[in-house]
């Protein structure tokens, strides 16, 4: 009889231990981030790829403002995309910030273009503009999103440990342009990255609002944990579980 109880007790070890490896795997492939959504008039808003520099002030010579802290990375990003980090700095005359350039000094792709520095707005048109913000658990930093120029008010990031999408959506009372920005809003009582923090920004996105668009949809990162998902992991379990039952049994058997 204590034979019989250490069997089961391993067995039902061994089922337990299935079931959490199990369980994580199912976790990870369910694993969701928000979507991308198409039509972004910011080039190179989806920051995957290294060209983003030439579209956003992220001149490392220059001060935090101009992007001087920010850098670009190839995965880290919603989804494991290319993201931008906004490092912490010690320089309490200007406050980080990302912004972008849709021009270089009027030339896209090589091409002389008839274009805006800026996004533009047409007055009576309705808009939307959003971020993606990653502030680390236990980054408390201030990260605002807004138009330098007022258009709209500032919207804030309230999350920690998960990306977090900050939408902005409004009718414009005027036709001009549109300073989009996401700043580090350490003055007027906000809070400053440390020397040794960091924010992640991705899906800088601005364009005209278009109904029936779910712009906080979540995507999955893989096959969801249902249907034939399901029975695959359960399979997955329960052929583990008779294995180890006759693996154990095995061994008794054979004393």
């Amino acid at each position: 009889m204590g034979e019989n109880k250490k069997v089961m007790k391993k067995v039902l070890s061994m089922i337990l231990a299935v079931l959490t490896v199990s369980v994580l795997l199912a976790a990870a492939v369910s694993a969701a981030y928000y979507k991308t959504i198409p039509g972004n008039l910011i080039k190179d808003g989806d920051f995957n790829s290294a060209d983003v520099a030439d579209y956003f002030w992220m001149n490392p010579d220059e001060g935090p403002y101009r992007g001087g802290t920010c850098v670009w990375q190839k995965d880290g990003g919603a989804g494991n995309s290319g993201c931008i980090r906004m490092n912490g700095t010690d320089n309490v005359s200007s406050v980080p910030a990302l912004v972008p350039r849709n021009l270089v000094d009027g030339v896209v792709d090589g091409k002389n273009v008839d274009a805006k520095m800026w996004p533009q707005v047409v007055e009576g048109k309705k808009y939307v503009a959003m971020i993606d913000v990653f502030r680390p658990v236990g980054v408390d930093a201030t990260v605002q999103w807004d138009t330098e120029n007022g258009l709209v008010a500032y919207q804030r990031a309230a999350k920690n440990g998960e990306w977090e999408r900050i939408v902005t959506i409004w009718t414009a009372n005027a036709s001009g342009n549109c300073h989009l920005r996401v700043v580090n809003e350490c003055l007027d009582g906000g809070i400053g990255l440390k020397p040794d923090q960091y924010v992640l920004l991705d899906n800088f996105y601005f364009a005209e609002y278009k109904e029936g668009v779910n712009y906080t949809e979540m995507v999955n990162e893989g096959t969801p944990d249902t249907g034939d998902n399901a029975v695959v992991i359960s399979a997955v379990v329960a052929a583990a579980a008779l294995s180890g039952v006759c693996v154990v049994a095995g061994k008794k058997k054979s004393r």
